[in-house]
Formats: structure tokens, C-alpha cells, sequence
């Protein structure tokens, strides 16, 4: 077999992976309790059911202020594809709104939930659903307000947050509801207030668990302890800002990585952290073009993905970028935001802010969902895309026109700067193809601008990586 056979039949069949792909690719819309201009929602977390479906939870708001105001958590539970099974309400009667931070599922393919009401009178509990959302328990779960929970190996489940003195702390529990054990940190014993947004379960038995502590300003703090919650080391990062938050841990070869935020008094930025199972501070690095991500996980080929409101974005242990997508995949603020298919594609929740429904999102192994594809219409004038994208160094950016009329086709950087005018001039109808040699530009984003008639239709990312 020559050359030229060898790569067509591999074209081929890259074409029809990349097909199979795409047509796993969904994207739905949920407003389970309404969607009317003073309805709300946030979603925090997703998980992967048992039977192939998944689970988000978040906080319902119907705002008629001043009159009447509605708030509560909510657990909702979808099939494999998407489709709407149920949506219960976490309402309690012993706290006047609930919100839901976290969530888990249990064995039997049932669910505690954990609620809080943070602003008028408090309250905590937790809330026991089976696998249909009907209710089996609740229990008051005191002063511990709860941000971040998972299972663990002996079949019990732990909950970090923050406990009545304002610390941060870890409590361990059955999954019928009974507590095991309570631990509060305090490393400088000087009642620092504090909270941990995240916590998981560690290859030794122990635990790790991500969040802030009182120090200069608020500091990112990181715990390890044993598996009875006993302090093996705290760090804590000082991003020089005066708010400074970790949002999710995750352990990868023996490693820690965190992702967080700080605020450096003029807007918050990413910061990512490595630290070694000693506790050893040993690579951070900055994705400031990006908006704050709550979010990261571990992938099957010991890379790591996270998102924020509009990009899911896939890096390498050294934390350089190996692909952008463009799935808006950014969630309020949850630790379990995306999380990895068995077919290598992602599953997402969404919104990042208050909006009047919320979406989940399965995309393509490259963060790219059905109704795009890196494809961009607008008003049936004109649709544009370009691959392979990331690029090495050329890219191909195909386009469709209706009607015979004037393109220009421009590339700039990431500061708004021109870099290269591809195409001004007079097109006839149909679809065309121009490429893209940036043999000469640097490594990084870029973004692809068409107008049309002297209106833009469209601007698009790529991204350059030599």
C-alpha cells in the first residue's frame, strides 16, 4: 500500500471517528420549578450515576422583592442522554431557604444532599433521596455548613465546609446519616476563620481538602490529613491579594493539584498549584486568559482538564495549554463542574452566574459540542470554522456564503492587535476555504473576525501551539 492510500484511508477514518463523535454530542435546557423573568438558578456539581445518567444540584430563587421570596436547593436527575427524569426540591422545615452546595451518591443508587441557609436564621441538613428522589431522612446537621463531599473506600462519606466558630473543618458520617467523627483546624490556634471548598479521598487512606484560611487578608489553605481527620500538614498560599480562594484538589501520581483564584485588587485571576504528597510547594501557574475556573479533573491519559464560563480547557502536568473548547461550561462555583465520558468526551453544567435556566452539556473529546462544531451562523448570511484547531502551523478556515457580497477575513492577538488580513474582497456564493500559515507568529491564542457588508458576523478563537 502507498503513501497517498495509506492517508486517505486514515483520513477516512479519522473523519468517521470525528463523526461519531459529534453525533454523541448533546446539549439540553432545564428549568424544572420555572423560568419566568424573576426565576433563577445556579448549579454547582454533576456526577455520573451509577446507571449512566447524571445528577446536578443547585439553588432555585423566585425573586419578587419586596413582596415574596422563594429559595431552596434542588436535586435534579436526568437519563444517559440528557432527558429529564425528576427535580426535587431540598426544602426543610427547620430553615427558612435552603441552598445545596453539595451532593453525593450512595450506594444504592440513592443521594444525601447537603443545604444551608448562610443569610436568615441558619440552618444545616442533610437530605436522603433514593434513586427516584423520594425522600428517606433528614437529619439537622447542626452548625457545619457544607461546601464540598465525596465518598470513601470504607464506604462512609466525608463533608468539608465550615463549622460554627467560622474554621474550616471535615466531618465523617455513615451513609444512613450518622456521624463518625468531627475535626476543626486551627493551625496558628488563633480561632482563624476559614472553609474548605473541596475535599477527596487520598491514595494512603487520608484525605485532602482545598479552601481559604484568615491570614493576609484570606489565603488559600491546603490540608492533608489521616483517615481519622488528624493533621498530617497545612499550607497556605499568599497570592499577595486580599481575597485568595482554592476552589478544587485532585491527586494525580502522588501530586496535588489545586486550582484557585486571587484577587490582586483589580480582578481575580487563576492561579494553579502543584504541591508533592510532603507538601512541597513544586510549580503554580497563572491562566489569566481564562475566567475564574471552580473546577479541575484528572483525564484518562494523566492530563488534566478545567473550565470556565465560556472554555473548557484541556493542559499537561507543566500546565501548558494542549486544546481549547468552546463549550461554556462554567458552573457557580461548584468542585465537580465537569467530568469525564468513558468515550473520552466531557459532561458539563452550566450557568456560571443567576440565569432563568440552566443546561447540561456533553461534548466531543476536545470540549466542542454538536451545535457548533466550531462552526458559527448568523443570520443564514454566512458560517465559518476553521481545523484542525489547536494548529501546528496551518489551519484551514472554510466559509459559506448565501449571497454574492464583500468578506474580510482578519487575524488578531490576544491584545486586539492585527496580525494578518487574509481575504478583503468581493465573494460569490457558495463555500470557500483560505489558509492560515502562522509559521511565523509566536505560540497562543488568536482570534479569526469576518465582516460582512462592514458588519462583523463573527469572531472565533484559535489556538497556535509549536
Amino acid at each position: 500500500m502507498n503513501r497517498r492510500t495509506l492517508f486517505f484511508f486514515a483520513f477516512c477514518f479519522l473523519l468517521f471517528a470525528f463523526g461519531l463523535s459529534a453525533q454523541n454530542t448533546w446539549v439540553h435546557t432545564y428549568a424544572p420549578f420555572g423560568s419566568g423573568d424573576d426565576e433563577n438558578y445556579t448549579v454547582r456539581n454533576i456526577v455520573i450515576c451509577q446507571d449512566g445518567g447524571y445528577s446536578v444540584n443547585g439553588t432555585y430563587i423566585y425573586d419578587d422583592s419586596p413582596y415574596v421570596i422563594f429559595e431552596f436547593g434542588f436535586l435534579m436527575k436526568t437519563d444517559s442522554d440528557g432527558n429529564f427524569q425528576w427535580a426535587k426540591k431540598d426544602t426543610v422545615s427547620f430553615i427558612e431557604r435552603t441552598e445545596s452546595y453539595a451532593f453525593v451518591e450512595t450506594d444504592d443508587g440513592g443521594f444525601i444532599s447537603a443545604v444551608t441557609n448562610s443569610t436568615i436564621g441558619g440552618g444545616n441538613a442533610l437530605i436522603k433521596r433514593d434513586s427516584e428522589g423520594n425522600r428517606e431522612w433528614v437529619v439537622d446537621n447542626g452548625e457545619f455548613q457544607v461546601w464540598s463531599m465525596a465518598k470513601t473506600s470504607d464506604g462512609n462519606i466525608v463533608l468539608s465546609g465550615i463549622l460554627s466558630l467560622g474554621l474550616p473543618a471535615i466531618r465523617k458520617m455513615t451513609q444512613n446519616g450518622v456521624e463518625l467523627w468531627t475535626q476543626t483546624y486551627n493551625p496558628s490556634n488563633n480561632r482563624e476563620t476559614g472553609r474548605l471548598f473541596s475535599i477527596i479521598e487520598t491514595s494512603d487512606g487520608g484525605l485532602a481538602a482545598t479552601g481559604y484560611i484568615q491570614g493576609n487578608g484570606l489565603d488559600i489553605f491546603i490540608l492533608k490529613t489521616d483517615a481519622v481527620g488528624d493533621t498530617m500538614w497545612t499550607k497556605t498560599y499568599d497570592g499577595c491579594g486580599y481575597a485568595d480562594f482554592g476552589y478544587s484538589i485532585i491527586e494525580s501520581d502522588g501530586n496535588f493539584i489545586i486550582c484557585g483564584s486571587y484577587d490582586d485588587f483589580v480582578s481575580p485571576q487563576n492561579i494553579f498549584l502543584k504541591y508533592s504528597t510532603e507538601g512541597n510547594l513544586i510549580l503554580e501557574h497563572h491562566f489569566n486568559e481564562f475566567m475564574i475556573v471552580f473546577s479541575v479533573i484528572e483525564t484518562q491519559d494523566q492530563n488534566f482538564v478545567s473550565a470556565d464560563q465560556q472554555y473548557l480547557f484541556k493542559f499537561d502536568s507543566s500546565f501548558n495549554i494542549i486544546w481549547i473548547g468552546e463549550s461554556n461550561s462554567g458552573s457557580s462555583g461548584g468542585d465537580r463542574t465537569i467530568q469525564q465520558l468513558n468515550n473520552l468526551g466531557f459532561v458539563t453544567c452550566h450557568p456560571y452566574l443567576w440565569s432563568s435556566h440552566f443546561w447540561i452539556k456533553k461534548t466531543n473529546e476536545i470540549g466542542y459540542l454538536p451545535v457548533s462544531e466550531n462552526v458559527i451562523k448568523s443570520n443564514d448570511e454566512i458560517t465559518f470554522s476553521c481545523f484542525p484547531n489547536p494548529f501546528n502551523p496551518l489551519t484551514t478556515i472554510k466559509f459559506s456564503i448565501s449571497n454574492s457580497t464583500k468578506v474580510l477575513l482578519q487575524i488578531f492577538n490576544v491584545k486586539g492587535q492585527l496580525v494578518k488580513t487574509l481575504l478583503n474582497d468581493e465573494i460569490q456564493s457558495g463555500e470557500h476555504s483560505i489558509i492560515w500559515d502562522a509559521d511565523n507568529q509566536a505560540s497562543g491564542v488568536y482570534f479569526y473576525k469576518f465582516d460582512v457588508n462592514g458588519k462583523t458576523k463573527g469572531l472565533k478563537k484559535m489556538l497556535l501551539l509549536k
